[in-house]
């Protein structure tokens, strides 16, 4: 039987989609550090929302499996026949039908920022599958480590946006700024 981490998965504050991060990703594989071991921490700290090779946990292989297919299906629907994608595809020896039609779903929104903001809510609701019958397990904090890398990825997307508005909008004040002093000075030569 794995081992449980009833007291560590009871503690932690719930995540959601379309909220703030609680605490960061370093601060959570510290908890665990604490609470659960180096060793567990260490996997939790190595994991990222890239599929990588190692597959540790049922948790991690799931994500890996279904994170590869996803990607898959993105660069077959992004390239449309027109490019030989063969050598760009990862390995990937699931099928998942099921997940072709929520990937299609996603992809209709208007603006690539809402599809990627749709397959991540996606990739979120699929972790849900794997934490059946393992809710405390390391399982289940390998998915809540994931759902904290989604959040950050969001987070960082929200604060990149806010810059990039305030930089247009320095940009406009500053050229308007020019336009009203060389007026100005216009001004000033024509009534001397």
């Amino acid at each position: 039987m794995a081992t449980q981490y009833y007291y560590l998965i009871t503690s932690l504050p719930m995540l959601r989609f379309d909220a703030p991060a609680p605490f960061s990703s370093a601060r959570f594989v510290q908890m665990v550090a604490e609470h659960a071991g180096r060793k567990l921490a260490e996997d939790l700290g190595g994991l990222d929302l890239l599929p990588s090779g190692r597959c540790s946990w049922a948790a991690e292989r799931f994500w890996n499996e279904r994170e590869t297919y996803i990607r898959n299906y993105l660069l077959r629907h992004r390239t449309a026949d027109s490019v030989e994608t063969a050598r760009w595809l990862r390995p990937c020896k699931e099928v998942f039908p099921g997940l072709d039609h929520q990937i299609k779903e996603a992809l209709v929104a208007d603006s690539p920022l809402e599809r990627e903001r749709r397959l991540d809510l996606l990739r979120w609701q699929m972790l849900d599958e794997v934490l059946l019958g393992r809710e405390f397990t390391a399982d289940a904090l390998i998915v809540y480590r994931v759902r904290l890398l989604l959040v950050e990825k969001w987070q960082r997307h929200a604060v990149d946006k806010g810059l990039k508005t305030l930089d247009a909008l320095v940009d406009k004040a500053i050229t308007q700024a020019r336009a009203k002093r060389t007026a100005m000075e216009t001004n000033q030569q024509d009534t001397l």
